[in-house]
Order: C-alpha cells, then structure tokens, then sequence
C-alpha cells in the first residue's frame, strides 16, 4: 500500500507546490510509481507539467464532489509520475458541499475514498494543499500518514508553523498514523531575522518532538525558470547544468533525507 505524504503550511508562497513536484520527479525518477494530487484552486500543479487545468475533463473536484472515479482523473506527466490536477472549482468547495448535507453527511472524508484506491496502485501519493486550514486541510489529516511543513524563517510563517502543529495534534486522535515527518526550510536568505527564526523553528520543533530538516531551501528563483523553460519541476529537467545540477541535489538530499528513497 502506498504511503500518503502531504505538504501543508497555513501560508501562501511558502513552495509547497515546488516541494511537492520535485518530490514527485525525485521519487519517480527512482523507479517508484508516484500520483501527485492538487488541492489548490490555483491549479500550479497542472501548470508546472504543460497543462492548462482549464481545458481538463475531470479534476480533483469532480472526484470529491461527482463521485468521479479517480483514475479517470489521471493525467500521466512522466515515467512513473501521475497527476490529478485541480482548478478554480476547488475554490467553491466548500460551499458545494456544506450546503448540501443531505449529499455529503461526512464532508471531512471526501478524500480518504479516492485515496484508498490510488494506494493500491501508487508507492507514493503525494498531496499539494492549499495556504489555509479548512475543509480541505481536515480531509488531508484524516488521510495522510507524513505532513512535511515548508518553514519560511520569518514571523508569520512561524505563526502558521504553530497553527499546522495544532492543527495536526488534534487530527492524530482520529487518524493514528497521522505524523509530521518534518519541517523543512524554504526561502532561506542570509540574513539576521532569518537566522533568529532558524534558530525558533527548531526550538519548537523539538519541544514538539518534530524532526527539523538539514536540508535547507534557499531563496531562488530557478525552480519557476525551470517550470517555465522546460514545463517540468526542475528534478525532471532533461538539460544538465551546473545550476540546475545543484538545484536538482537539493531535493534528492531532501528525498533521502526523509527516507522516501535510498
């Protein structure tokens, strides 16, 4: 059975989309079968590989909300790497279901069906959510086994780093194997604040007993140049460089480092 990775943050612009996806070409790439699925309105995922979530017959909110088959929602994007985007509809969610409680009597397990059956066919389902902590956030707890949290090292990205701890304690009382498997630094600049906050980040992680990432993300803007040159996460670039070599090392540092690949 596959195992269910989240990445979440109650922040925008904190890379959950860019971890999530070079996760994904990382783990493929290592002979793994990976489905990545988009829970954000935005539809990044689906932008990142070519696609225009627009134009698709079946997204991810048709699965929750049409009982639409998930496979039938698949997209393959590369060897061993399937997606299942999402767009605008997502953002109406919310409102299409708790306004129809007759239809949907358990709306925070709308997603533990579909991730059921992709269990059976993927080593890794990997899930890209969006910067809040709603409906959606509660039907990612009630099914993910490891949440990886993107830590920016600045105030309000440690506040949201506090909420998702929170959040996800609670959720653990339900959902057993439900575990943060790390925070892990993004953004990171040179800088005073962001070192103090390095520095407040893993202090909280191990008064909670979370494990803090060595790897560390740092300010660039070269996985969106890749996402644009090559329609791809920068892990699944078919050009070698020096510089997309040295981004490329970052995530399989961070993929090894959690474990998810030898």
């Amino acid at each position: 059975m596959g195992t269910v990775i989240a990445v979440s943050a109650n922040k925008g612009g904190s890379l959950k989309t860019s971890i999530s996806t070079n996760l994904a070409g990382v783990i493929s790439k290592n002979g793994k079968k990976v489905c990545l699925i988009d829970l954000d309105n935005q539809g990044n995922v689906a932008i990142t590989f070519g696609k225009n979530p627009d134009d698709l017959e079946y997204t991810i909110y048709d699965v929750l909300v049409s009982d639409v088959d998930p496979f039938a929602a698949i997209i393959n994007v590369s060897d061993n790497l399937d997606i299942i985007a999402a767009n605008d509809d997502m953002a109406y969610l919310e409102i299409d279901v708790l306004t129809k409680v007759k239809k949907y009597p358990k709306p925070l397990n709308l997603l533990s069906k579909s991730i059921e059956q992709l269990k059976e066919k993927y080593d890794y389902i990997i899930i890209d959510t969006p910067p809040q902590m709603g409906m959606i956030a509660a039907n990612v707890f009630n099914c993910a086994e490891d949440i990886i949290i993107p830590y920016h090292p600045e105030v309000y990205s440690f506040r949201s780093m506090v909420k998702s701890m929170k959040a996800i304690k609670q959720f653990q009382k339900d959902n057993n194997k439900l575990k943060i498997k790390a925070v892990v630094p993004v953004k990171v600049k040179k800088t005073l604040t962001h070192e103090a906050f390095l520095d407040s980040g893993k202090a909280l992680c191990e008064q909670n007993d979370v494990y803090f990432s060595n790897t560390i993300i740092s300010e660039s803007i070269k996985y969106t140049e890749a996402v644009g040159r090559y329609r791809k996460p920068i892990t699944l670039a078919t050009e070698s460089s020096k510089v997309i070599d040295q981004y490329s090392e970052i995530y399989n540092t961070l993929t090894k480092e959690l474990n998810y690949i030898g």
